[in-house]
C-alpha cells in the first residue's frame, strides 16, 4: 500500500475527507456562457440558545443550494454561500431562508465575478514529521527536506 493511499484512508476513516466530488469551476462555466448564481447570505437569527443556533444552522444546511454555512466569530450571525441556476432560484433561496422562523433577516449579496477560486483547504500536519537527510543524486552531500 502505498504513503498516499495509507494517509487518504486514514482521513477517511477519521472523517476529515468526507468524500470526492468534480470541482466545477466558476470561471469555466463563465467562460462557456453558463455562469451560475452565486451569492453570499448574510442570516441575522432572532436571540436564540446555543442549541436553537445549532437548529437555525441545521435547517440551513439543509437547503441544497447552500455550498458552504459559516458561524461568524463574534456573532450569532451566519454566512452562507450558496449557487442556483438563476436569479429567479436565488430569489427563491433567500426567501426560503428568511422563512424560517429562527431567522430575523437575510441579506443577499450577489457575487458579480469570481477573481479567484481555489478549491479545497489548506491541511497542516498534525505534528511535523521527522525530517530525513538523503543523498543529492548530483552533489552526493547530504541535505534535509
Amino acid at each position: 500500500m502505498t504513503t498516499v493511499s495509507t494517509r487518504v484512508r486514514a482521513l477517511q476513516r477519521s472523517g476529515v475527507l468526507q468524500g470526492f466530488v468534480p470541482l466545477v469551476s466558476v470561471q469555466g462555466l463563465a467562460a462557456l456562457g453558463r455562469s451560475p448564481d452565486c451569492v453570499a447570505l448574510r442570516i441575522v437569527p432572532r436571540r436564540l440558545s446555543e442549541n436553537g443556533r445549532e437548529e437555525l444552522a441545521h435547517s440551513i444546511a439543509r437547503e441544497p443550494s447552500v455550498c458552504y454555512l459559516f458561524q461568524l466569530a463574534g456573532s450569532h450571525e451566519l454566512l452562507a454561500l450558496a449557487s442556483t441556476v438563476s436569479a429567479a432560484a436565488t430569489d427563491r433561496l433567500v426567501r426560503a431562508v428568511t422563512a424560517i422562523p429562527k431567522v430575523d433577516r437575510v441579506v443577499p449579496m450577489s457575487i458579480a465575478r469570481v477573481h479567484k477560486e481555489r478549491p479545497g483547504h489548506p491541511v497542516g500536519m498534525a505534528a511535523e514529521p521527522p525530517r530525513t537527510a538523503r543523498r543529492s543524486p548530483a552533489q552526493g552531500r547530504r541535505y534535509r527536506h
